[in-house]
């Protein structure tokens, strides 16, 4: 485990890519047929996912316009299962068994996350180790995402928490750089991780 970790009284991580391999290719690919993998990569399907994120819309109403746009009518439920049940392809990634271990020895443990309301209640109750933590930030809950300084006021002040004794990791370069203009130990992970 990374020092800067283990001197931490609060550790503060990201979900995707960081505690869960979330590649939506690889999610696509084991969620829906062949034939609307490549919808995924569309500009209009991403814009539709990050709405989901900042919580302006729900995924039933997200699945029906990217069914409505590409005329895919019939596929709705397929899209929406990605949207809400991803984690259920998505294994957890070494660092997730950390938090016991860092939870044992007295530290706090939160969750910043851009994540989808739905998915992210369905990710909580599959993942044991979210469940573990002390609270979270979730971006479609306080409507606003990272890297907007808004959403890193929120957890700051929802826990009181002290920046000068926490840690953050995040897999986004834009969203370490958020993290330090709030004073937080910011590391870029996997890029600045040592085991």
């Amino acid at each position: 485990m990374d020092e800067r970790l283990k001197q931490a009284q609060t550790v503060i991580f990201d979900i995707g890519s960081v505690l869960v391999d979330f590649d939506i290719e690889k999610i696509a690919q084991q969620m829906l047929p062949k034939r609307l993998v490549k919808y995924i990569h569309e500009p209009f399907f991403i814009e539709q996912w990050l709405k989901l994120d900042d919580g302006s819309v729900t995924s039933v109403d997200s699945a029906r316009l990217v069914c409505e746009k590409f005329n895919l009518n019939g596929d709705e439920e397929l899209f929406q299962n990605v949207m809400d049940n991803f984690c259920e392809v998505c294994p957890p990634l070494p660092l997730a068994s950390s938090i016991p271990e860092l939870k044992a020895a007295g530290k706090k443990v939160y969750l910043l996350t851009n994540y989808g309301d739905v998915s992210f209640a369905r990710s909580k109750n599959h993942y044991s180790f979210l469940q573990e933590v002390d609270g979270e930030v979730v971006s479609a809950r306080v409507k606003t995402v990272k890297p907007e300084d808004e959403i890193y006021k929120i957890l700051l002040d929802r826990y009181d928490i002290d920046p000068t004794t926490a840690v953050y990791l995040d897999d986004r370069l834009e969203n370490i750089q958020a993290g330090r203009k709030f004073n937080l130990e910011s590391i870029w992970y996997p890029s600045e991780y040592v085991e």
